[in-house]
């Protein structure tokens, strides 16, 4: 099975993909330009909905033609949901138009993850200013669920963190902030957003030791261009949401255009 992934230039962890996909996928990636580092360590709304209504998202999909995958997704979270309800689906179905295949974006796959696992109140640990981590909540309040407000990793955009350091985020250290962060809050599940940081490491370590499920953006979306292209097998290490086998039939008909 083909997967056509679009994701930013600054993405550094091409590898969790090919550990959330493999054997039965082949993720063939492609990249935009992304936010850079300075930008999202200041104001970044303005500049993630530049890149969001931009052409290079088209134009890195077109790039995917010749591979004809089963099944595709834009890879990013704060680009995704920068919008609302709306700018997500929004991208989906620049990059369906163009694929001719079920297309989903991060944001929604992560909506729909915590969804199917049950979770009506989130907390969330993330690299991004307050600006965008308001409009996280924002958004996810949109799709009916009460996000805590949002702690902050020790390596943060604001903090000076570039991508490629986010990238190499030790496992340790994330369990660790995440540990801390979480306490003894009630809650039906934790997010770990942005899809620089490498997460898929920890997932299950955290899910021992919250007792909840844990979704980070690159598991979400992974899971469900997964499940887009009818794969509905579970993966050593990718904690409670690949043992769910289905996508919500809602998330299905919007990612096929229906």
């Amino acid at each position: 099975m083909r997967l056509g992934l679009v994701v930013p230039g600054d993405c550094h962890v091409d590898d969790e993909f090919w550990r959330l996909a493999a054997p039965e996928a082949v993720p063939f990636v492609t990249r935009t330009i992304g936010a850079r580092d300075d930008e999202m360590g200041g104001e970044s709304i303005e500049e993630v909905t530049t890149i969001a209504e931009g052409p290079e998202i088209g134009e890195a999909a077109r790039r995917l033609t010749d591979v004809a995958p089963v099944a595709a997704a834009y890879v990013d979270t704060s680009i995704s949901f920068v919008r609302g309800i709306g700018g997500d689906t929004e991208i989906a179905d620049r990059m369906r138009a163009t694929l001719g295949c079920p297309s989903i974006v991060t944001s929604t796959a992560a909506a729909a993850a915590l969804s199917v696992l049950g979770a009506r109140t989130v907390a969330a640990i993330s690299p991004y200013t307050d600006d965008l981590n308001e409009r996280m909540r924002g958004y996810f309040r949109a799709h009916g669920f009460e996000m805590l407000p949002v702690h902050a990793l020790r390596r943060t955009y604001p903090g000076g963190t570039t991508s490629r350091e986010l990238g190499a985020y030790p496992v340790d250290e994330l369990i660790e902030d995440v540990r801390a962060a979480v306490g003894r809050l009630q809650v039906g599940a934790v997010f770990i957003p942005c899809t620089a940081v490498r997460a898929v490491g920890a997932i299950e370590p955290l899910e021992r030791l919250l007792g909840v499920p844990v979704v980070t953006s690159i598991q979400a979306t992974l899971w469900a261009v997964l499940r887009l292209a009818g794969i509905p097998a579970g993966r050593p290490g990718a904690g409670r949401l690949f043992e769910i086998a289905a996508l919500p039939e809602e998330v299905v008909r919007q990612a096929r255009g229906g």
